[in-house]
């Protein structure tokens, strides 16, 4: 099986105000900020105990290209077998952002034949189940309560 996870919020803890903050401050100027932010967030859980023998691990995140580089080191030293996509979202603010994170992340999903998804934001789960029909999204945290 191809198994994909999201990183921020899902496989990672996350502030979701702080990480579009960050996002937004993301434009050249503050990349260290949005850098310094991604280093230092802990896992919530080890993806690997969902992969079986014969499975593939992607990650597939909505970050800022400013933090490609920095995303797939960390995702070599942790998981060295895993594919990394990252879903090229802009630096300034957008008012469709779940959206538009939906919609990258469906070509990616699709494009690549991912059976088996972890998202944790509502919207993009909602979006994705509707747009990935071969594909089994999980939503894993994010609930509102």
């Amino acid at each position: 099986m191809r198994i994909a996870f999201d990183l921020d919020g899902t496989v990672l803890e996350t502030s979701i105000g702080l990480l579009k903050m960050m996002n937004e401050l993301a434009n050249g100027k503050d990349e260290e900020l949005l850098q310094y932010y991604c280093m230092g967030l802990k896992m919530n859980f080890n993806p690997l105990d969902f992969i079986g023998e014969g499975d593939s691990l992607f990650f597939i995140t909505g970050r800022n290209r400013c933090v490609e580089t920095l995303t797939k080191n960390w995702a070599k030293k942790y998981f060295p077998t895993a594919t990394v996509f990252v879903a090229d979202m802009p630096a300034q603010a957008i008012s469709n952002f779940s959206e538009k994170q939906a919609e990258l992340k469906e070509k990616i999903i699709n494009d690549n034949k991912i059976d088996i998804y972890f998202e944790d934001n509502p919207t993009v789960v909602s979006i994705l189940r509707l747009n990935c029909p071969k594909t089994k999204i999980i939503q894993y945290g994010g609930r509102i309560t």
